[in-house]
């Protein structure tokens, strides 16, 4: 049953932050956090502006996730397809090249929070 609970969880969490909803970090994240991607900071402030500076970037046309989880694991399969924008030109367009990335990430989830970064890859990156 807690596999249920903590695919919500982390569900909840990319949902939110697609739509650039970063309070979701303070309510979902453990105090604890620990990330093992040096790409990923496990201070929750930094993660926030890593976050922020992420979303903005992109101007996505296309975007879907499926979830799976093992136990206090969840992985995420994410398929994305945006355009690039530049956040500091009032998300000016940078072209109207669309690139689609698949992706997989996984999650650990303690006590009903989200407590570790485990791992990601990128799957696959094509420009069309």
């Amino acid at each position: 049953m807690y596999e249920t609970e903590n695919i919500a969880i982390v569900r909840r969490f990319v949902e939110e932050i697609g739509k650039g909803n970063l309070s979701v970090i303070d309510e979902l994240f453990s105090p604890y956090f620990i990330s093992n991607d040096d790409a990923v900071p496990s201070d929750l402030a930094l993660l926030k502006r890593y976050t922020a500076e992420t979303i903005y970037a992109f101007e996505y046309t296309h975007r879907s996730s499926n979830y799976s989880a093992q136990e206090d694991l969840v992985t995420v399969y994410e398929e994305r397809t945006f355009r690039l924008v530049n956040p500091y030109l009032d998300g000016q367009v940078f072209d109207q090249k669309l690139r689609t990335i698949k992706t997989y990430s996984v999650w650990r989830i303690s006590n009903g929070k989200i407590v570790e970064y485990v791992k990601g890859e990128v799957l696959s990156f094509e420009e069309h």
